[in-house]
This record gives structure tokens, sequence and C-alpha cells, in this order.
């Protein structure tokens, strides 16, 4: 069994800034770097699912359905990840007194970002 870790590197980089950038847009998501969060949640998220899925030979989850847009249980896996990851840390120790709306749009953003990419590449 080989773990192709360089080429995830790249994505999960390229995934990560891409979801920064994104939240980044939003005025919120510039204050206090939390931006950033998002961005290294997503670039996280995409290295931990990926590699896991090579290392348990999950091939089966990256079945496109048609019935959801072409998203695979492989695309999914990784925006819930980014999610729970960027949720997480900005929920209950960067922003605890923000709105929980802020928190979890800006957690959804990086979510959607990380899914949409792992949908086309």
């Amino acid at each position: 069994m080989t773990v192709d870790v360089r080429g995830d590197l790249v994505e999960a980089l390229v995934s990560g800034a891409v979801a920064a950038a994104a939240v980044f847009a939003w005025a919120w998501g510039r204050r206090r770097g939390r931006f950033a969060i998002a961005g290294a949640a997503a670039a996280l998220a995409w290295l931990a699912w990926h590699l896991y899925l090579q290392v348990s030979a999950a091939d089966s989850l990256d079945i496109d359905n048609p019935a959801l847009l072409g998203l695979s249980g492989e695309d999914a896996g990784t925006g819930v990840l980014a999610f729970l990851l960027a949720a997480v840390p900005l929920g209950l120790v960067t922003e605890r007194d923000e709105p929980a709306r802020r928190v979890i749009l800006a957690a959804g953003i990086a979510a959607v970002v990380v899914t949409l990419i792992d949908l086309f590449v």
C-alpha cells in the first residue's frame, strides 16, 4: 500500500488557501484572523480525510452520485470534516462571545469551498 502524501499535501494547501480567501472576503472573517482558522481547518480536513481514505482503502466512497449533484462520499466527507474542524475552534475557543450564526457561517463557507474543490479535483 502506497500513500500519496505529496499530492494530498498540495491539494490540501490549495483548498485551505481558497477557503481562507473565501472567508476573508467576508468582513467578519477578516477580523482576528478568523479566515486563517477556517483555512487551516480546511487544509487539515482535506489532508486528514484523504490520507484516511488511502490508508483504509475506501475506494468505494469515491463513486459520484448523480442524484446528489455528482457528489461522492469522499467529497461530502471532506466538507463535513472541514466544517467540524472550523466550527469547534471558532465556536469554543476564539469566538465564544460572537453569535453562533457567524461562527456557523464561517465554518459553512470553508466546508462548501472544500467540498466544491473536492468535487472537481
